[in-house]
């Protein structure tokens, strides 16, 4: 049953903000009338009911799952561990402040990419995300 009424703004700007929605987007229906139920409840209770109850309401609602944003890139420590990436593949790294053509030799036990940077034998041990796999183009 929806209704008609505006929902405080405080909790509006709430709700926009878990959903990421600009507060000039309309909020979903669904969710609007989850929160009117929600608000029934807590009158009839004679409570106040404060953010984190909100947020709770968004998750039983499946706003809480992982979207691309909030998902870690795939480092090459990761493409390593599932077979996408053998030593000696090309690599860029950054090193000094500045990317640098590198080899990728494996992985040490603090989960660290382990490179040869430009010519130099030397194996240098670097943090994962400062290492990208090279694209070969065709």
């Amino acid at each position: 049953m929806a209704f008609n009424r505006d929902i405080p703004s405080d909790d509006s700007e709430f709700l926009h903000r878990i959903l990421a929605l600009e507060l000039e987007e309309p909020l979903p229906q669904r969710v609007t009338d989850a929160y009117w139920q929600f608000k029934r409840c807590c009158d009839k209770a004679n409570i106040r009911h404060i953010p984190s109850d909100i947020a709770m309401l968004c998750y039983q609602l499946g706003y809480g799952k992982a979207v691309e944003s909030d998902e870690k890139p795939e480092t090459v420590v990761d493409k390593y561990r599932d077979g996408e990436m053998q030593p000696g593949t090309p690599v860029s790294v950054k090193w000094r402040h500045r990317w640098r053509d590198g080899i990728f030799r494996g992985v040490d036990a603090y989960q660290k990419a382990i490179v040869t940077i430009g010519d130099s034998p030397v194996e240098e041990s670097v943090d994962a995300d400062q290492v990208r796999q090279l694209e070969l183009v065709s």
